[in-house]
């Protein structure tokens, strides 16, 4: 069967090579390895807990820090056939910072909001002012695994709706199809002549289109590992990236 979403990719390298190391995440404490057989499996864990509050067509906003749970709750998206919303949670209560993520909720009509519970409250604020979103803690699900069917997705679905960051009107959703991200990472893979051999390292926003696009999902689409920090970790020292 061929390939037509970024998760089938992942699902061929877990399939092929299962012990592979497809990410390591970097954060303050530690770094994390992640085979493809376990990244996937982590996936699947999130859409067996997520299935229940969306179906296949709806939006999810993904807003937190770049790590496994936002690469995880990507991948599940894709797995449920729910179009991905990548965005980052606001920076605080303040009306200014929430009226952004609101405005993205209710433009999107976002089934889901999927969170971790460090930003849990400031997410809650925002999820309060829209009128159908349902927020999910994904660091706080419990371990169980439950089934999930796959949807069978065709070429010119939606895969994630990319927004504009707003900083001149409101922000605005780029829909990207299957076809539109594959034959990107086609192009990527052909121009930077990648191969299983290379190794990524990244601290770009999974929100941002070089970020997701060329950061995490060309290592996954052609099956070389990602390092990947996240934006904070970065900034906060930048001789890191080079480390």
């Amino acid at each position: 069967m061929s390939a037509i979403t970024i998760m089938d990719y992942l699902a061929q390298h877990a399939e092929q090579t299962p012990d592979r190391v497809a990410l390591i995440c970097v954060d303050r404490k530690q770094r994390t390895p992640w085979t493809y057989h376990a990244l996937y499996q982590r996936s699947l864990w999130v859409a067996g807990h997520i299935q229940s509050k969306g179906k296949a067509g709806d939006r999810a906003l993904i807003l937190m820090d770049s790590g496994i749970d936002y690469v995880a709750s990507f991948f599940a998206c894709q797995y449920l056939g729910i179009t991905a919303i990548p965005s980052f949670p606001p920076e605080s209560t303040k009306e200014q910072h929430i009226a952004r993520t609101v405005g993205i909720a209710e433009d999107s009509e976002a089934a889901l909001v999927l969170t971790t519970k460090r930003f849990g409250d400031t997410v809650q604020t925002m999820v309060d002012q829209t009128s159908k979103s349902v927020m999910v803690v994904v660091d706080t699900l419990d371990e169980s695994i439950r089934t999930v069917e796959k949807h069978t997705a065709t070429e010119n679905e939606i895969s994630f709706l990319q927004y504009t960051s707003g900083s001149t009107a409101k922000p605005k959703g780029v829909m990207v199809s299957h076809k539109n991200l594959i034959a990107n990472e086609i192009a990527i893979a052909e121009s930077l002549d990648t191969s299983t051999e290379d190794v990524f390292v990244s601290w770009l926003p999974l929100f941002h289109d070089m970020g997701l696009i060329g950061g995490l999902l060309q290592p996954l689409f052609t099956g070389f590992p990602l390092v990947l920090a996240s934006p904070r970790y970065f900034m906060e020292k930048p001789i890191r990236w080079l480390e």
